[in-house]
């Protein structure tokens, strides 16, 4: 999109217009674009904020909006989920990321066909879905270059990348980061290569299923989830 130096900073509620560079920011309504020295004919993004109440936040603060693929976002925060499980992907009961708001990553075509982010709830193409809680630093990494095994500190089951079909167990493992005086956390959600990976359960805890992909290859972010702490 590009603009005029003297043209305003108003934006759409839920947006945010933020300069093309690393240094991005969201400009305020109250301002123009001369006033962050954005000069004639630049390119500026409109991105979504996370939703919840409150401050928004451009959600390419933390990751590059290269790899976001808005017509993916979905607002799952006033969502409830039967305790049925009716959703399935894969062959596998997917639990939505109810209470969370979803921002989705440019994956088609990454890995050739897109048959494992279909929707057929019992097709052997389809890969289940999974969810990872980690820090808004890693999510940025994983997000570009995705998973790399050889980065894990904690292995309880055996090497591997861990996600867990409970977007709640997750959360557990994501780290909170504070924007605008407001605590947030940021899950991916992942689709994993049921054949490539082992079902796990803590003794103490057998309602908690943990999966492990020994491959970097078979566990694969396509939506970065976050809500309000």
């Amino acid at each position: 999109m590009q603009l005029l130096p003297n043209s305003s900073a108003c934006i759409p509620k839920k947006s945010a217009f933020l300069p093309n560079s690393s240094g991005a920011k969201p400009l305020q309504d109250e301002n123009t674009l001369s006033t962050y020295h954005i000069g004639h004919e630049s390119t500026v993004h409109a991105v979504p904020s996370i939703v919840g109440g409150g401050p928004g936040i451009p959600i390419v603060y933390y990751l590059s909006a290269d790899f976001l693929h808005p017509r993916f976002d979905y607002d799952f925060t006033d969502l409830k989920d039967n305790a049925d499980g009716n959703h399935r992907r894969g062959g596998y009961t997917y639990r939505r990321p109810c209470g969370w708001h979803r921002y989705g990553i440019r994956v088609n075509g990454k890995y050739g066909d897109d048959r494992w982010l279909g929707s057929n709830p019992d097709s052997d193409e389809v890969w289940p879905v999974s969810y990872h809680g980690t820090t808004k630093e890693a999510a940025a990494s994983i997000t570009n270059t995705g998973y790399d095994v050889s980065k894990g500190n904690r292995f309880r089951f055996g090497k591997g990348i861990y996600s867990t079909p409970l977007v709640t167990e997750a959360s557990n493992y994501a780290t909170l980061f504070v924007y605008n005086g407001v605590k947030y956390k940021m899950v991916l959600q992942n689709r994993v290569n049921s054949k490539g990976m082992t079902v796990n359960r803590l003794p103490e805890r057998p309602e908690i299923e943990y999966w492990v992909s020994l491959s970097d290859r078979d566990t694969r972010p396509y939506g970065v989830l976050i809500r309000r702490a």
